[in-house]
């Protein structure tokens, strides 16, 4: 007889001396407790008396059954447990265990049958079937479990993260510089690492005890009541960090107005890097946007009368109503201020008026000591800061005559064309010497001019961004002449500058 056969008939004998006991004991253990309606309890039986059978099942707990419910105890039938130790500790070969695995999920064995596979890996480690149904990932040649796929992703992940140069800090990855910043309590503002009260600041909010308020937010409320009855038409306020619009719009349009607004003052105060001594860290512009022109006109003489601007002198005394005939005005002080209106134009035209307008606020606001810098200068960085937040400007060009040889305005009225505009007019010897620009005035600027200006300003801006805060610095020291301060900050007198930016014209407007 093999070991096998041995084994299995020692097996039969022990069972078959089990259940000869248990015939002769009335409170006998039995191991199968069929109940009425059909069902049965598989397990061990604890206890039974006339009242209950206490039986351990093998997967649903220990269960007391009253005795009227019970139909037939069993004994014939080992537990499926002690069922499942056999098997498992007989199953020598792989094909044993996967028969095994087999017969214990249609028993009802779910988390046993996992061990069966982990057995078969011990004969086989290669075994295909077993990774898959233990839930292991292959990788390359071996074979991870979830965790270890896991720890093996992560690893890679920060050796890559590690190969860029980034170190962990407060869980998540950063460069060196923004873990130094963050471990000073700096916060990042686009590209600038500000302290926390800036980064408040710049949005147009202040401390108030342990908060953080909105400045000017129920001002301007208030505000919009005064010009409802002051303009005979309901005026809305919408708050913006460093503005407070006014109209009579639609939602829609209104907030796209002060989406222009907000960007374009984001993109001054960057360029500046402006800090408290700059004077507009709390300037708060009030910007209104009427639907029609009776409106703002309305604004205007309202704006004027409460500013006094007629006292200012003889050449304040019909500003009011030269404002109200234009199409937008804007104003420095006390009050910072621009209006303008909608109709007739399209809304993309009132957003550029808006920005256009706004920078030139903020250009004299700028360490404001009421000194107007020159028409090439406000004009030039208006379009640049209209360029640099709307990829396009419609504003101050429409109307503008000049054109050298008498062409078409509108190839100079759309901003696409600004470039290959200025470079045929270089190539034809016929725009305007920078230093005639430099100190001409407002009303001797053609078209091409003031897109000239645009294009010398954004050369200045892209050779260096940090001379040209230099150069509007020096620009607003008292007494100080705008070419001086150009050479101090480029080392460029206004021929230079002409000459350089022609070099920039020729290189497809590149440093």
């Amino acid at each position: 007889m093999t070991p096998r056969l041995r084994i299995l008939a020692w097996r039969g004998a022990l069972l078959a001396a089990a259940a000869l006991a248990l015939a002769h004991v009335p409170s006998a253990r039995a191991d199968v407790v069929t109940v009425k309606g059909g069902k049965v309890h598989e397990g061990k039986v604890v206890s039974q008396d006339e009242a209950k059978v206490v039986i351990e099942t093998t997967f649903e707990g220990r269960l007391e059954v009253p005795r009227a419910d019970v139909v037939k105890v069993d004994t014939s039938t080992p537990p499926l447990r002690e069922q499942f130790a056999f098997r498992f500790e007989s199953a020598k070969d792989v094909a044993a265990l996967v028969e095994l695995t087999g017969w214990a999920k249609g028993k009802g064995f779910t988390r046993e049958i996992a061990d069966v596979w982990r057995k078969v890996l011990v004969l086989d480690p290669a075994n295909v079937r077993a990774h898959k149904a233990l839930g292991h990932v292959k990788v390359g040649a071996a074979w991870l479990t979830p965790e270890e796929k896991a720890k093996a992703d992560v690893a890679a992940e920060e050796a890559a993260l590690r190969a860029k140069g980034l170190v962990p800090y407060d869980g998540r990855w950063v460069t060196p510089e923004e873990k130094e910043a963050l471990e000073k309590g700096l916060l990042k503002d686009g590209d600038e690492w500000v302290t926390e009260e800036v980064w408040h600041r710049r949005r147009g909010e202040r401390r108030v005890g342990d908060a953080w308020v909105r400045v000017g937010e129920t001002e301007g409320r208030e505000r919009a009541k005064v010009l409802t009855t002051a303009l005979s038409e309901e005026i809305h306020a919408l708050w913006g960090p460093s503005v407070d619009l006014f109209h009579n719009l639609s939602p829609e349009e209104a907030a796209a107005c002060l989406d222009a607004a907000e960007k374009a003052s984001t993109a001054f105060r960057r360029l500046v890097r402006a800090a408290p001594e700059d004077k507009i860290d709390d300037l708060r512009v009030e910007v209104l946007c009427a639907h029609r022109a009776p409106t703002y006109a309305r604004y205007a003489e309202k704006f004027a009368e409460e500013s006094e601007v007629a006292k200012l002198g003889p050449a304040f005394e019909t500003w009011a109503n030269q404002a109200s005939k234009a199409r937008s005005f804007w104003w420095p002080h006390p009050v910072a201020a621009t209006g303008q209106y909608l109709f007739p134009n399209t809304l993309v035209v009132l957003q550029s008026a808006v920005a256009h307008n706004l920078t030139q606020v903020l250009l004299v606001r700028y360490r404001f000591n009421v000194r107007f810098s020159s028409h090439w200068l406000t004009e030039g960085l208006a379009y640049h800061v209209e360029m640099a937040t709307m990829a396009q400007s419609h504003t101050y060009t429409v109307g503008r005559g000049g054109i050298p040889g008498g062409a078409d305005p509108a190839l100079w009225q759309d901003s696409t064309n600004w470039r290959a505009q200025l470079k045929a007019l270089v190539m034809a010897g016929a725009d305007s010497p920078f230093p005639r620009l430099a100190t001409a005035r407002a009303d001797g600027f053609s078209l091409p001019d003031l897109v000239k200006a645009w294009s010398v300003v954004d050369m200045l801006v892209a050779l260096d961004a940090g001379k040209f805060k230099a150069f509007i610095d020096a620009s607003k020291e008292k007494d100080r002449d705008e070419q001086e301060a150009l050479r101090t900050a480029y080392g460029m007198d206004y021929r230079q500058v002409e000459e350089r930016w022609r070099r920039w014209v020729d290189a497809g407007f590149q440093p």
